[in-house]
């Protein structure tokens, strides 16, 4: 195991300051590691210390390797959450993809983007169709485009996918969207520990949504994780 498998071990075990020893001993040796910083990004965000030292270490990881899609999603991640930066979310989530058609979360988030910001849900539609047309079995982005559904006035199609959702075992989404479709306000929030009730014709989980820097995050309750660990 090498200094790197290390630190993502003590990470994985969530021994953060021992994972972060190891890892700016390997900058010491060579300041030129973009997954070092990425990683060290992630153990930041975790940490809840410093969203500045999280979007920093992001920020060093792409100039390191500006074609790191992995360090670009992290980062639009943070600026869609804790961050409350929506527009440079959306720039970041596109360089994802700039780097990495195939990063399907980046879809997902660029969706969300232009769904809840840009009120555009024809445009959103085709983020969240790419992302499924990758992952048939990806709930959320079902959900995103049920609600772009709702938004073009398409309500037959957004019961189609509250459909979809329950057969996929989602009774949680199906009922917010099937909510949205009758055009009543939503109670609570989907985005567990948000503590805001949603304003009336509110339709889910509130725009700022968090991304859940880091694919190999697990979801919770107090983190609105959108994907399972195998997927980008």
């Amino acid at each position: 195991m090498n200094d790197y498998q290390k630190a993502v071990k003590f990470f994985q075990d969530e021994k953060y300051n021992e994972s972060i020893e190891v890892l700016q001993r390997i900058l010491r040796s060579d300041p030129n590691q973009a997954p070092v910083y990425n990683l060290l990004g992630l153990i930041y965000l975790r940490q809840g210390e410093s969203i500045q030292s999280a979007i920093g270490s992001f920020q060093q990881a792409i100039r390191t390797d500006p074609n790191y899609a992995e360090a670009y999603f992290n980062l639009a991640s943070t600026y869609a959450g804790p961050g409350n930066r929506p527009e440079l979310a959306a720039e970041n989530f596109k360089k994802t993809l700039e780097a990495d058609p195939n990063y399907t979360k980046a879809h997902f988030g660029l969706g969300w983007f232009t769904l809840t910001e840009k009120q555009n849900p024809i445009e959103a539609a085709k983020h969240f169709e790419k992302a499924i047309k990758s992952f048939p079995d990806f709930a959320e982005a079902y959900y995103g485009l049920g609600l772009s559904y709702v938004q073009m006035g398409k309500a037959p199609m957004a019961l189609e996918t509250v459909s979809q959702l329950r057969n996929m075992g989602r009774e949680d989404l199906a009922s917010y969207l099937e909510t949205a479709v009758r055009g009543e306000a939503i109670e609570g929030n989907i985005a567990g520990g948000a503590g805001t009730s949603p304003s009336e014709g509110d339709q889910g989980p509130a725009k700022e949504m968090n991304l859940a820097p880091g694919a190999g995050q697990a979801p919770t309750n107090e983190d609105f994780s959108l994907l399972d660990s195998n997927r980008k």
